[in-house]
């Protein structure tokens, strides 16, 4: 059989159906992209990386307590890719020491007065007692311990974020991925008010 050649009408109606085809093409493609773009958008996510949050109404210390160990510095810093590893070594004994210091020896334990004397604290006129003055420390209890050992485990993860600069590099990934979505989402609005303006 001869090809039948097609009328100017059907060769329009084809050229529209691969028009409307290509155009649906685009359109899933340009979905597609839009949703592999979108994250969760936190503008407080860099200063929030590098909080600890590790104080809770009871144990409002303990921040305090591990003072730099949960500065923001460990989390931006770019320092050597063994530098988690190094961490989890080390930041056990960190907070061990930090229990031993707490928890004084028997003798002290019993007699509250040498254990404010040996912290340096001694009877003044506003705290004639030692053991009064805010300054004094009780031995640590075991609920806080565990507290100390688990924000231990918090500080080792934070700063386990500045080996080979990964906490750095994800911040500015974040914020160039949050920079891009907003300047793409910026221009499809004023697009979509001109397109709107056409047809007032």
């Amino acid at each position: 059989m001869a090809n039948q050649q097609m009328t100017p009408e059907e060769q329009m109606d084809k050229q529209h159906q691969q028009s409307m085809e290509q155009r649906q093409q685009q359109l899933a493609a340009q979905m597609a992209r839009e949703r592999s773009q979108e994250t969760v958008r936190n503008p407080n996510f860099h200063s929030e990386i590098g909080d600890a949050d590790v104080d809770s109404d009871q144990f409002d210390w303990i921040s305090d307590e591990f003072g730099p160990t949960f500065s923001k510095a460990h989390t931006h810093g770019h320092f050597h890719e063994d530098y988690g590893l190094e961490r989890d070594i080390l930041q056990p004994n960190v907070v061990e020491r930090l229990i031993a210091e707490s928890n004084p020896g028997r003798s002290l334990r019993e007699n509250p007065r040498l254990l404010a004397l040996a912290q340096g604290i001694r009877g003044s006129e506003q705290y004639p007692n030692p053991t009064d003055d805010p300054a004094f420390r009780k031995p640590m209890t075991a609920a806080e311990r565990r507290v100390a050992r688990e924000a231990g485990k918090v500080a080792t993860v934070q700063q386990s974020l500045g080996a080979d600069g990964k906490g750095i590099d994800s911040q500015t990934t974040v914020k160039t991925e949050n920079e891009t979505i907003t300047s793409e989402s910026e221009q499809k609005r004023g697009l979509r008010q001109r397109i709107g303006g056409v047809f007032k």
